[in-house]
């Protein structure tokens, strides 16, 4: 078994077939894992990161892959390093479930030989910062053994966000009575008085045609929304625009894409958006108008999608990872992340590990305030009376 390292485009875009059957092969196969989206991700958002992609290899066979880049930082914005990731890891993509991708069987080999490369490679990087993987995943323990061996300084910490998801049960009524009182009682409420007021249409857009028209009017209510909070958003920014629309043509030839749109009386009042992949869902964007927010219509399009994934006999919903309060309205089930930090014995690499200790401590408290309704409005209020004054 040798490894070999990936570094051109053209290298990575020849990979896209062999990619995709190690990863059905594998016990890693999620959707953020796919060619489609790691490829489109360094091909719209890689700004100046470089490929990193190790292969594992056994008479020109890949059995083994480790999707990463390489990337330049600053640590507290002054000095600067070379930083390890996972292709597709962090803002603003957001992919969930990132890994190894790896043939089964084969994982102790193969990731002993990546934490060698990466050892006697220790002079291209100064961190390696791998970020959500799942603390369930028994590659975590396999890779943190060989980094131990190889003597590299390592932490494993538990990221303050979770990853709520429901097992999609057989029908609608038991998922009703799987789910709070309150909860059940609002959506049977609202669901009835919207169709009672309104003429109520939820239908998936699945025309190449229509996806662009639908898409830019989904940006437009989104960034509506989002300004009226007072909060940054990244469909402001032009090239993850271009990220959403082409991960959208991919997906929708495979299958994969999930768009949802709302009509309300023949007007689109609200926008879903995901993939579904190997039998789940991924719930990846919402947004919706203000017109009829007295009818519960961002809690309501999210039961017509998992109403949808029960008839068709899917097995998850993902919400992917984030504690926004009405998540946890739909299920009490939730997955939950680690990163995995590797850095030097040196001054950079205690810079490094303290900077690490501050974000994790900011993410702690970002993530108790926006589980709290009460902070959450607080801290939008405070937001936009700062950017009024000034």
């Amino acid at each position: 078994m040798e490894i070999r390292l990936v570094d051109k485009d053209e290298e990575f875009f020849c990979l896209r077939d062999k990619w995709n059957t190690i990863l059905k092969k594998s016990n890693q196969d999620c959707f953020f894992l796919t060619w489609e989206w790691v490829y489109t991700w360094w091909k719209e958002l890689k700004n100046d990161s470089e490929l990193y992609i190790l292969l594992a290899l056994e008479k020109e066979e890949i059995y083994g892959i480790a999707p990463l880049v390489k990337t330049k930082e600053r640590i507290f914005k002054i000095v600067r390093t070379m930083k390890i990731t996972f292709l597709g890891q962090g803002e603003p993509a957001d992919s969930d479930y990132l890994n190894f991708i790896i043939y089964p069987e084969k994982e102790e080999e193969i990731l002993s030989l990546f934490a060698e490369y990466l050892k006697k490679d220790k002079k291209s990087w100064d961190v390696i910062d791998l970020a959500d993987i799942l603390d369930d995943s028994y590659l975590v323990s396999i890779f943190c053994e060989n980094l131990k061996k190889n003597r590299l300084v390592f932490s494993v910490n538990h990221v303050a966000e979770s990853g709520p998801y429901i097992i999609v049960p057989d029908t609608w009524e038991s998922y009703l009575n799987s789910i709070g009182h309150k909860t059940r009682y609002n959506l049977r409420k609202f669901n009835r008085k919207l169709k009672n007021d309104h003429k109520v249409v939820f239908k998936k857009i699945e025309e190449e045609k229509l996806i662009k028209e639908n898409f830019d009017k989904f940006v437009t209510m989104h960034k509506e929304r989002w300004e009226e909070k007072g909060e940054f958003n990244y469909f402001l920014m032009p090239y993850f625009d271009r990220f959403n629309i082409e991960i959208m043509k991919l997906t929708l030839e495979k299958d994969w894409l999930e768009f949802y749109v709302l009509m309300i009386d023949g007007r689109e009042e609200g926008y879903l958006y995901g993939f579904k992949y190997n039998g789940k869902i991924y719930g990846y964007q919402a947004t919706v108008s203000k017109n009829y927010e007295k009818y519960g219509i961002g809690m309501l399009q999210i039961s017509y999608w998992i109403k949808s994934s029960i008839e068709r006999k899917l097995l998850e919903f993902h919400f992917l990872s984030g504690d926004e309060p009405h998540k946890y309205k739909f299920t009490k089930m939730s997955k939950r992340f680690i990163n995995i930090l590797v850095t030097k014995e040196n001054i950079k690499g205690l810079m490094i590990r303290l900077e690490d200790t501050l974000f994790l401590l900011r993410s702690f408290i970002s993530m108790k305030v926006k589980s709290s309704e009460y902070l959450s409005k607080l801290a939008r209020r405070i937001k936009i009376f700062i950017k009024t004054e000034t």
